[in-house]
């Protein structure tokens, strides 16, 4: 394989309904010096014939199958079958702009760069058109995005990245978590590999799929992750960076919050729902009241503050009164690099 190569790992499970548009979208780029590792994580709905019928017509793809053990597994498996330079990750349901590994390419040739980012596009269906517009990258160090993404002001998701294989080494996803598992990796990189440099681009050449429910009422008992995930993270910052204990303890006390914030919003009632609720309230309490971490943090402290009943109302009234889209650019807005 020539220097430049890129190896684009997709994981996927059940998702005959989806992943031909997705592939014909990375076939389809304009960079195509890239491999295309489909890795099967034990699809009983046909993926995996699907997936091979593609294998036999381009010499690029290979197809990968495993026992199912969830995304982060996939993932390790692709990482360690990834024969690039530069490692891109994109789900069994999403799609590229057409020249988004090219453009991300030269985002990471900036002198000292260690990943290159672009933004995403919200999609409803895997026809939609992604955005046009086309700006120059800035570049940032490393160092300062581990900080921007402690305290939540960085994107955290691993597709709509290219990566560097020799700088991702032994890193591996967290087996066994199902949420935040791609911040936490990402975390890792940026501090395994500070002293380097983010290429950024706010051009939107990554299409996310929403689907119907997909942010609506669910189970809250995978939300957990988030509170090890944000523990993971803190234990990381302090032993490399102890002035960054503030930005620790904050995203510590948040994602006991978001917890509570997921028991809420699936207005689970049941004995185990209202124990871990009591429970994470007394731990959230414990924290001392936020001094930093933006108006939402400490508002939402506050109100946990003045009575349980009161940090429900809070929660219902947030999620009432603004809508999936609103939140949703708000929370882009915060991650924009200046």
């Amino acid at each position: 394989m020539r220097h430049e190569t890129i190896s684009v790992v997709v994981p996927l499970y059940n998702a005959a309904d989806s992943i031909e548009h997705t592939i014909n979208s990375i076939l389809g780029q304009s960079y195509a010096d890239f491999e295309l590792l489909l890795v099967d994580d034990g699809s009983t709905d046909g993926s995996l014939t699907l997936c091979g019928r593609y294998a036999e017509k381009d010499a690029r793809i290979r197809v990968i199958h495993q026992e199912n053990g969830g995304v982060s597994a996939a993932r390790n498996r692709g990482l360690e079958e990834a024969q690039g330079k530069y490692i891109a990750f994109v789900d069994a349901d999403d799609i590229l702009a057409p020249d988004y590994l090219e453009r991300l390419l030269l985002g990471m040739r900036d002198e000292g760069a260690v990943l290159s980012m672009c933004g995403h596009a919200r999609i409803r269906t895997q026809e939609d058109a992604l955005p046009p517009e086309r700006t120059a990258f800035a570049r940032f160090p490393a160092e300062q995005c581990a900080k921007r993404l402690l305290s939540g002001n960085f994107p955290v998701c691993v597709c709509g990245g290219l990566l560097k294989s020799d700088s991702i080494g032994e890193l591996r996803f967290p087996l066994g978590i199902r949420n935040n598992e791609d911040k936490y990796f990402i975390y890792r990189y940026l501090l395994a590999n500070e002293s380097g440099a983010v290429a950024f681009t706010n051009d939107r050449l990554y299409g996310y799929l929403v689907r119907d429910g997909s942010a609506t009422r669910s189970g809250w008992n995978g939300s957990r992750d988030v509170i090890w995930v944000a523990d993971r993270m803190a234990e990381l910052t302090l032993a490399q960076h102890e002035d960054w204990r503030e930005l620790a303890e904050n995203l510590r006390l948040a994602s006991r919050l978001d917890v509570m914030k997921s028991i809420v919003r699936a207005e689970a009632k049941d004995a185990a729902a209202r124990q871990a609720f009591r429970d994470l309230r007394e731990e959230a309490l414990t924290f001392p009241f936020p001094k930093s971490g933006g108006l939402r943090l400490r508002t939402e402290y506050a109100a946990l503050r003045a009575g349980a009943f009161w940090y429900r109302l809070l929660v219902r009234a947030y999620y009432s009164l603004t809508s999936e889209e609103k939140r949703f650019r708000t929370n882009e807005k915060q991650t924009r690099q200046d």
